[in-house]
């Protein structure tokens, strides 16, 4: 898919009737992994960044309501390359989030276009039948965006007894603790260190917040092996939602090259996170 810059003005003409969802932000998913090679430089942003509002026609007639982020300042004519993020979460509400993560791939001569699905958002028209099941029907007025929160929430309302000591018990601190540390203290500096490195572009000039990252990051992973110490999960012998929230962090941590072999503890832990087979087919599907 191609976009044309002298057509940017007028509504989208065609469509499919499929969509296949852009992996936009590989780099913070832990099923689809970062680039292979950290070292590589990312190009330069040439670009500035313009919004559009656009419908999408369907054969049907029913319209799909768009945002496109657009590059701007180019030659006249010319013509970009489009990443399509196709959900149905309302775009209008998350267009500043969207801005600073899109902002990356626009300024380096991308197209990003956000599409409300069918029935959804401001796009027209009525979803297919049983697109949500009841459970998800239940929860849909539902709004979290913390992830330690929205682990004990699913936990509380599905999980009946699963994945976490009952409360009260002796280990329910423990579990508390980790599942909170693995993004709110064990995280944070990563996600400096994608920052600077993945959508700023500007480590070089920033070697002394990259190097606090880094210090503060490996602090973290030094405490948590610690912790761990010889134990198969971080409970002991029984797998947890705590192990879950933890397996994220590593595996970013080892794609940025701030998990290596000065902790070869957390190493063997993560590869027995990732050999569940719960695991795999998650990963199968990413």
């Amino acid at each position: 898919m191609t976009f044309d810059a002298r057509k940017s003005e007028k509504p989208m003409r065609t469509a499919s009737r499929r969509f296949l969802a852009a992996t936009l932000f590989a780099l913070l998913s832990l099923g689809r992994g970062y680039p292979a090679n950290a070292a590589d430089e990312p190009s330069a942003p040439i670009y500035e960044i313009g919004i559009e509002e656009a419908w999408i026609p369907l054969p049907d007639g029913v319209r799909l309501a768009a945002d496109l982020f657009v590059p701007r300042g180019g030659a006249t004519g010319e013509r970009f390359p489009v990443l399509l993020e196709y959900l149905p979460y309302r775009k209008a509400e998350s267009r500043s989030r969207n801005y600073s993560l899109y902002s990356y791939f626009v300024r380096r001569g991308y197209v990003v276009a956000r599409v409300d699905i069918r029935g959804t958002g401001n796009s027209e028209g009525r979803l297919i039948a049983y697109e949500y099941t009841d459970r998800e029907n239940e929860d849909g007025e539902v709004v979290m965006c913390e992830s330690g929160a929205i682990v004990e929430y699913i936990l509380e309302r599905y999980g009946a007894g699963r994945l976490a000591p009952p409360i009260g018990s002796p280990a329910r601190a423990a579990f508390l603790q980790w599942l909170h540390f693995a993004e709110s203290t064990a995280f944070p500096p990563l996600g400096i260190i994608v920052w600077l490195t993945r959508y700023r572009g500007d480590a070089e000039q920033q070697a002394a917040l990259l190097e606090d990252a880094r210090t503060r990051a490996e602090a973290g992973l030094d405490f948590l092996q610690r912790g761990l110490g010889s134990k198969r999960f971080l409970l002991g012998d029984g797998f947890s939602a705590a192990d879950v929230m933890m397996g994220f962090t590593l595996a970013a941590a080892r794609a940025l090259g701030v998990l290596d072999d000065r902790h070869p503890v957390l190493n063997e832990y993560l590869a027995r996170l990732q050999a569940r087979p719960a695991f795999q087919k998650a990963a199968a599907l990413a």
